[in-house]
């Protein structure tokens, strides 16, 4: 089987994945393909709409952008870009306002309840009847 023919199959068979929403194979098949036929705009497009539908907003915006500088006059690889840079832009600044919480310091452990030590847990009389023993041994 010639090359061309191979992409076509796998084109045929990256469709087909993507329309069953087996999202993951459909990538597959077209990065398999974006090896076989590189710089192709189309298969860098819709390598990157695999990415978003497996919530991979960061890998998408990169595929957005390599098929965006191979057709830079085509509206919805720019559209693409533009609206994931945002998205992205917004989810970043938002995720850096929201601090985790500070190390516990000293100060604040004094309200969480002691492990006892086995000494601690038993009984007084078994502790008073040890220490007697102890003593007239």
């Amino acid at each position: 089987m010639d090359k061309q023919a191979q992409v076509r199959n796998l084109a045929v068979e990256a469709k087909e994945a993507f329309d069953r929403q087996e999202y993951i194979s459909a990538l597959s098949f077209y990065k398999e393909m974006d090896q076989k036929v590189p710089n192709q705009a189309l298969v860098k497009y819709n390598i990157g709409t695999c990415y978003m539908m497996v919530k991979n907003p960061i890998s998408a915006l990169e595929y957005y952008k390599q098929a965006h500088k191979l057709k830079p006059d085509e509206p919805r690889y720019a559209s693409a870009c533009e609206q994931l840079e945002t998205n992205v832009s917004n989810a970043r600044s938002s995720a850096s306002k929201r601090r985790p919480p500070g190390p516990m310091s000293i100060n604040s452990l004094g309200d969480l309840p002691q492990i006892p030590t086995e000494e601690a847990k038993k009984s007084p009389a078994r502790r008073e009847r040890q220490e007697y023993s102890l003593k007239n041994a």
